[in-house]
C-alpha cells in the first residue's frame, strides 16, 4: 500500500502543473464602447453573450478555453449609425496576466485596425452604417503563455533515491 501511494504521489507531482488557460475572469465587468458617439455598454462574464446593443451582442468568453471574443448581428442587418470604431475595456484574465495581442478569425468592418493595451483594445474602422447577419468581428484575446518551469535535475534525481529508499524499507 505505501508503495502505491508514493508512486501515485510522485506521478500526480509531475502532472498537476500542466494544466493551465487565460480566459477572461466570470464575474468580471466588461465594456464596449461605440466611438465616435462614446455610448458605453456594460456586461458581466459569464455564459453566452455579456452585453448587446439593438440587434447585435457581444460575447467576451466565447470559445473552448473562453478567450475568443466574438460580435455578432440578429437575424436582420443592424443599424450603426456610421461608427468608425469599439473599444472593449476592463478586460481581466483569471490567471492575472495581461493583454499583449489580438488574433483576428474574421471580420466584415472595412480596413480594420486594432489597439491593444493590458486591459483594453480598441478597434477602428471606416465608418460603417450596416452589419450583420452573422458573424461581424470574431478574434481571440493573446496573453503571454504561462511557461512550466522544467523540474531541476538534481531535485528528481534525489526524489529517485528516496523513492528506491523507501522500496527497500517496504
Amino acid at each position: 500500500m505505501k508503495k502505491l501511494t508514493v508512486n501515485t504521489l510522485m506521478a500526480l507531482l509531475c502532472v498537476l502543473p500542466i494544466f493551465a488557460h487565460a480566459g477572461l475572469v466570470i464575474g468580471d465587468e466588461v465594456t464596449v464602447t461605440f466611438d465616435p458617439i462614446n455610448f458605453p455598454r456594460t456586461g458581466f462574464v459569464g455564459p453566452g453573450a455579456e452585453t448587446g446593443l439593438g440587434s447585435f451582442s457581444f460575447d467576451f468568453n466565447a470559445g473552448a478555453g473562453g478567450d475568443v471574443f466574438e460580435w455578432t448581428g440578429a437575424n436582420i442587418p443592424g443599424n450603426l449609425n456610421g461608427i468608425s470604431g469599439i473599444t472593449l475595456t476592463s478586460l481581466e484574465f483569471d490567471d492575472a496576466s495581461t493583454l499583449i495581442d489580438f488574433n483576428l478569425f474574421s471580420t466584415v468592418l472595412p480596413n480594420l485596425d486594432f489597439t491593444v493595451t493590458a486591459t483594453s483594445i480598441a478597434f477602428t474602422f471606416d465608418a460603417i452604417f450596416e452589419a450583420g447577419p452573422g458573424t461581424i468581428l470574431s478574434g481571440q484575446f493573446i496573453t503571454p503563455t504561462t511557461t512550466v518551469p522544467e523540474p531541476d535535475i538534481f531535485a528528481l534525481m534525489l526524489l529517485g533515491l528516496v523513492g528506491l529508499r523507501l522500496r527497500r524499507l517496504a
